[in-house]
């Protein structure tokens, strides 16, 4: 391979790691994001059914149905012993036979401190969940987003990243190429003047920058 096409290589291969290496960060960092907005979003939530919970526990579960049909939410209630009250996404005549949820991490930061948040998959529904519990009514109330949703808006804006990282590099490699060329051209005909020395030839050397370009180079301060 000819040193242009080597010198070509090389920067492409850099530019493709340059590439790959923002869209790996960016899906970590937009993810990383996405969950912190989406539990600081998910307790707003929690905070809202609490106001909304009437006073008679008879229409808690009606309540927490409609409030989760309406949101798209998962939402449980929970007492202080980890007894689930109600629960929007599971059939009324089911609730009683739950597990307790007193050893759920969420459930336990916010019996402490008020708050409490987990992602993970969920024992009762079998899809992965990011909950985010507050104190409140019974004991506690709990909302969950399903995270396929939050992958889904991942992966949309990863490929909007990967498509600007796509055209970054097509435009990285015809710099390249251009760049290429113009370094390597003199390094070439250097190399043919020093392999005709070597045979006793006349050697061509690179014809020297014109006086005008040099004037400019001085002007400033090059």
């Amino acid at each position: 391979m000819r040193f242009a096409g080597r010198l070509v290589l090389g920067t492409i291969l850099v530019v493709v790691f340059v590439v790959l290496t923002i869209v790996s960060a960016s899906e970590v960092s937009l993810r990383r994001d996405l969950e912190a907005d989406i539990a600081t979003s998910l307790e707003r939530e929690a905070r809202l059914v609490t106001n909304a919970l009437p006073a008679d526990s008879t229409e808690w579960e009606a309540t927490v149905k409609r409030i989760g049909a309406e949101s798209g939410l998962r939402i449980t209630l929970i007492d202080s012993v980890g007894r689930v009250r109600a629960e929007s996404d599971v059939p009324e005549e089911r609730v009683p036979v739950i597990e307790n949820h007193a050893n759920r991490p969420e459930v336990i930061a916010a019996l402490q401190n008020g708050v409490g948040s987990n992602k993970r998959t969920s024992a009762t529904i079998g899809e992965p969940l990011l909950y985010v519990a507050v104190r409140g009514g019974p004991g506690i109330v709990r909302v969950a987003a399903r995270i396929p949703q939050v992958d889904r808006v991942v992966k949309r804006a990863q490929h909007s990243v990967l498509g600007a990282a796509l055209l970054a590099l097509v435009i990285g490699c015809i710099l390249a190429t251009i760049a290429a060329r113009s370094v390597a051209r003199p390094l070439t005909q250097i190399t043919g003047a020093a392999r005709a020395i070597a045979q006793g030839a006349p050697p061509r050397f690179p014809a020297p920058p014109s006086p005008t370009s040099t004037r400019w180079f001085a002007r400033s301060g090059r």
